[in-house]
C-alpha cells in the first residue's frame, strides 16, 4: 500500500511538471475547452488521491480531518467560479471583473499547479512517530476560565456598538476590541485544549454529547454563547465555523468517535444553511435599517439579492469569490508592482507581540496600511486607495504567489501540504512530540475550510497566544500545589 502513494506522487510530479510547462511555455487563453480540461485534471487527480494509504487508523473512515476540510477550502476558493462558469451560472465578466482573460487562465493554472503541490507534500510527510518528550499532565482549568471570562468582559466594554448591531464590514470593532477578542479565543482555546489532556490523562471516554459539554462546563459554554451572540449579531461568521470545529474535535478526541461521509455530510448540510441564511441576512446590513430579526426573515423569505446568488453550490458561493485575489496578483504582479518576498511573514511574526504597531517603523521603510498583510495589499490592488472602507480578503494562493511568485506557490503549497498531514498525526496524544504541536494541530483544523481564504501565517498569534496560556496555567497550578 505504500507502493501506492509513491505512485500517487509520481503522477502529481508529472502533472505538476506539465502545468509548469503550459504556464511558462505554451501560448492559451481562456475558453470553455480550457476550463474543462484544466477541471478535469483536478477531478482526476483528486479522486486519486484519495486512494492513498491511510495507516492511522484513528483518521480511517473518519470524514472530519484536516486534509478533508482543506481541500473543501482549496476547491471552493480555487475551482468553484471555473466551475460556475463552465455550468452557465456566472457570465464570463462577472468572473473576470477587471483583470484580463490571460491572468484568469494564468489563475487556473496556478491553482492546479498550488493542488498537485499540495497532494506532493501531504503524501512525501513520513508516518513515523516519536514517543512523547513531555508527557502532558492534568491541570486544573479555573485560572484558564477566569481569563476568558475577563477577557469576554474587556472584548463587550470596548467593542464598537455600531459594530456589533449589523456593522461587520462596515465599522471597526475597536483596536481594544480586536486584541480582547484574539485573547478571549485563545484563552478559549486554551481551555479546550487543557480538558482535552485531563480527559485523556484521565483514560476514560465521554460517552456522548451532554457528558461531553459537561466536562467543558455550563458556565465555559455560556461564556461562548455570548461571544457568539456578538458575532452573529455583527454579521461575521467565520468565528462560528472556528469554533463549532473546536467543540467538534475535542468531542471526536474525547469520545473516540468517527464521523463517517454520510453522518457529515448532514452535519455539514445543516451548518451550510445556517450560515447562508447569517450571510444573507448579513447583506442587508449596508443596505437597510432593519433589525437583525427582520433580516433573518428576509433572508429565510428568500429576499435580497444575496439569496438570488447563482451557483451550483450557493453556501458557499461567497467564499469562492476569493478567487479574485489571486486574479489581481497576477494581473498586477510584478508587472506593475516587484514581489513582497518576506514582508508578509515577518509582519506576522511580529504581530504576536501585542501593541506591535510600534515597531514597524524600525523594520520596514515603507509602513503604509497595504504592506501590513496580503489581504490589505490585495484590498489595495483591487480597490486602488491606501485607506479603503472596507477589505477584499487575500487567499492562500494570492499570499504565497505575493512573496515569490510561482516558486512561492510550489514551494509554500508543498510545505502546507507537509504541515497538514503532521498535524494529522499530532492529535494522537499518545504519540505527541510536543504540547506546542498539539495546539498547532488544533488551530489548524479549526482553521481548516478558511485558510485557503486567508495567510498561512495568519493563526501564530492565537497559536502562540493559546499555547503561553497554557504554559501560565500550568505553572500556577503547579506553584500552588508546592
Amino acid at each position: 500500500m505504500i507502493r501506492a502513494n509513491h505512485a500517487i506522487i509520481f503522477l502529481n510530479t508529472i502533472v505538476l511538471i506539465l502545468a509548469l510547462f503550459v504556464y511558462n511555455f505554451v501560448s492559451y487563453s481562456f475558453s470553455d475547452d480550457f476550463v474543462f480540461y484544466v477541471l478535469l485534471v483536478v477531478m482526476i487527480i483528486t479522486i486519486i488521491f484519495f486512494f492513498k494509504n491511510e495507516p492511522i487508523l484513528a483518521l480511517r473512515k473518519n470524514f472530519f480531518k484536516h486534509s478533508n476540510l482543506v481541500l473543501i477550502g482549496l476547491f471552493i476558493v480555487g475551482f468553484q467560479k471555473y466551475l460556475d462558469y463552465y455550468l452557465g451560472y456566472i457570465h464570463k465578466y462577472d468572473l473576470f471583473m477587471n483583470v484580463s482573460e490571460n491572468s484568469v487562465a494564468k489563475s487556473m493554472i496556478v491553482a492546479l499547479i498550488g493542488l498537485t503541490s499540495f497532494y506532493i507534500g501531504f503524501l512525501i510527510k513520513k508516518d513515523s512517530y516519536q514517543k512523547s518528550l513531555v508527557v502532558f499532565k492534568s491541570t486544573q482549568t479555573k485560572l484558564i476560565s477566569i481569563l476568558s471570562s475577563f477577557f469576554l468582559l474587556a472584548f463587550l466594554f470596548n467593542v464598537n456598538p455600531a459594530y456589533v448591531f449589523g456593522g461587520y464590514g462596515i465599522y471597526d470593532m475597536g483596536i481594544n476590541a480586536v486584541y480582547f477578542s484574539v485573547l478571549f479565543k485563545a484563552s478559549y482555546f486554551a481551555l479546550v485544549i487543557q480538558k482535552i489532556i485531563n480527559i485523556k490523562q484521565s483514560n476514560t471516554k465521554l460517552s456522548g454529547v451532554s457528558n461531553y459539554l459537561k466536562f467543558i462546563g455550563n458556565t465555559n459554554i455560556i461564556l461562548l454563547c455570548l461571544y457568539l451572540l456578538v458575532v452573529i449579531l455583527s454579521g461575521d461568521r467565520g468565528d462560528i465555523i472556528v469554533f463549532s470545529l473546536l467543540l467538534l474535535i475535542g468531542y471526536l478526541i474525547s469520545t473516540g468517535k468517527k464521523f463517517g461521509l454520510v453522518k457529515s455530510a448532514v452535519i455539514i448540510g445543516c451548518a451550510s444553511l445556517l450560515l447562508t441564511t447569517l450571510g444573507i441576512a448579513r447583506s442587508f446590513n449596508s443596505s437597510e435599517n432593519s433589525s437583525f430579526i427582520q433580516n433573518i426573515n428576509k433572508a429565510i423569505n428568500g429576499e435580497g439579492e444575496r439569496s438570488q446568488h447563482k451557483s451550483i453550490i450557493p453556501a458557499t458561493s461567497e467564499l469562492a469569490e476569493s478567487v479574485k485575489a489571486i486574479h489581481y496578483s497576477i494581473e498586477y504582479v510584478p508587472k506593475h508592482h516587484d514581489y513582497l518576498y518576506t514582508r508578509f511573514p515577518v509582519t506576522a511574526l511580529i504581530s504576536v507581540i501585542p501593541f506591535s504597531s510600534s515597531i514597524f517603523p524600525y523594520v520596514f521603510e515603507d509602513t503604509s496600511l497595504k504592506y501590513t498583510s496580503s489581504d490589505n495589499f490585495v484590498t489595495w490592488l483591487i480597490v486602488g486607495v491606501d485607506n479603503p472602507a472596507s477589505g477584499q480578503g487575500t487567499s492562500l494562493l494570492a499570499d504565497f504567489y505575493l512573496s515569490y511568485g510561482i516558486s512561492g506557490i510550489i514551494f509554500g503549497m508543498l510545505f502546507f501540504g507537509w504541515l497538514v498531514r503532521y498535524c494529522e498525526q499530532q492529535l494522537d496524544i499518545e504519540k505527541n512530540e510536543r504540547l506546542i504541536f498539539f495546539i498547532i494541530s488544533i488551530i489548524v483544523f479549526c482553521s481548516s475550510i478558511y485558510l485557503a481564504r486567508s495567510s498561512l501565517f495568519s493563526p501564530i498569534r492565537l497559536i502562540s497566544w493559546t499555547w503561553l496560556i497554557v504554559v501560565f496555567n500550568k505553572k500556577i497550578a503547579l506553584g500552588l500545589r508546592r
